[in-house]
């Protein structure tokens, strides 16, 4: 095979996964009162466009205090050059639709349209819940929080970031060399762990 032939197909092979989507994969088993009860899956893709998608998707099922506990939580996140586009989070609990929120970016105010009603806000998020599972947040003075469309502030010690969401709940990430590790999310009824498995 001839040199020029070589070159063009490392040419042709490079063009071809330039344009293409890249993804990291992160995968968390949940605990609750010492049992494992699910799974939850945490992606970052970055796509062609330099949009950074984040997708979550996290499922268990657990008996809580003699009550069964079926949950499933979905969440979508699209950042561009470190600006919120986008974010649509849900969460369902015995099969019924407990909370939604959806926020997109019209012109330069954001739009909320939840279970709780619709409103708007105009600061532009950089750091999310989301951005947690792939980036370092000891920098980072607050954290937008998905699930409700609003911050909380953040508290940072060495390997650890702390922060306390509008509806009340304490979530608690570990990191070992800049990765996270594992996760305390304390809830009304228990405290969900979560360890990352791969």
């Amino acid at each position: 095979m001839s040199y020029a032939r070589i070159l063009g197909g490392l040419l042709l092979l490079g063009l071809l996964t330039t344009g293409a989507a890249r993804a990291q994969t992160k995968v968390f088993e949940m605990t609750v009162l010492g049992f494992k009860f699910g799974k939850m899956v945490v992606n970052r893709t970055l796509l062609p466009d330099s949009t950074e998608l984040y997708t979550l998707h996290a499922s268990g099922k657990a008996t809580v205090l003699w009550i069964d506990f079926v949950s499933e939580t979905k969440q979508e996140v699209r950042y561009k050059h470190g600006k919120l586009l986008s974010s649509s989070y849900t969460e369902i609990e015995n099969g019924k639709l407990k909370r939604w929120t959806r926020v997109r970016l019209e012109g330069n105010i954001y739009r909320v349209e939840s279970s709780k009603g619709v409103r708007s806000f105009t600061e532009a998020p950089s750091f999310s819940v989301a951005s947690i599972y792939f980036s370092d947040p000891s920098q980072v003075k607050q954290v937008f929080y998905e699930a409700e469309a609003n911050y909380a502030p953040v508290k940072y010690s060495k390997d650890r970031v702390e922060f306390t969401t509008s509806d009340g709940h304490r979530s608690v990430y570990y990191f070992r060399q800049g990765q996270l590790q594992k996760m305390e999310f304390h809830i009304s009824i228990a405290v969900v762990y979560m360890e990352r498995i791969a």
